[in-house]
């Protein structure tokens, strides 16, 4: 029971960084867009 506990722990934290690194990559292609369309 306690590796099935210790398995989807780490699939949650594995999923939560992923949805991080994919909100902050969001982030910056959004910054250099409406960057690249005020020039």
């Amino acid at each position: 029971m306690k590796f099935v506990r210790m398995l989807a722990f780490v699939l949650v934290l594995t999923l939560g960084l992923a949805m991080v690194a994919m909100g902050a990559y969001t982030a910056y292609v959004a910054r250099l867009w409406f960057r690249a369309m005020k020039a």
